[in-house]
């Protein structure tokens, strides 16, 4: 049986006119808007690819081959660290049954959050 897709990691944030140059981490082609031209995201932004596929890639990939991809990496990810830190509810559970697909503010289940919370130590 296969797995289902693993979501992404973020509902496209909305942008005040204003705030629009603070998400470029999110939309620029230089970060999260870079669009992926290999492997099972082949074609999508890097915002609506695996978090962990991204990771992988950053791993793997020799820098010298894959340098805009991995400076846009790491661009994208600089800018989640930010936002993370006063938006940590919008960001997409992306395993689980019973809560995958859900944004973090949308569960109210305390035990499950303490769990996950676990996990991520």
């Amino acid at each position: 049986m296969e797995r289902p897709p693993t979501p992404q990691i973020l509902h496209d944030p909305i942008v005040e006119p204003e705030d629009e140059l603070s998400y470029d981490w999110y939309y620029s082609r230089e970060a999260g808007g870079y669009v992926l031209t290999f492997g099972k995201f082949h074609g999508r932004r890097m915002h609506a690819a695996s978090l962990s596929y991204l990771y992988w890639c950053d791993r793997t990939f020799d820098y010298d081959q894959r340098r805009r991809l991995l400076d846009a990496f790491h661009n994208f990810h600089v800018g989640l660290e930010e936002y993370v830190k006063t938006n940590y509810g919008d960001f997409i559970v992306p395993f689980g049954r019973k809560h995958r697909g859900k944004t973090i503010s949308q569960c109210r289940d305390k035990p499950w959050l303490n769990m996950a919370c676990f996990l991520r130590q």
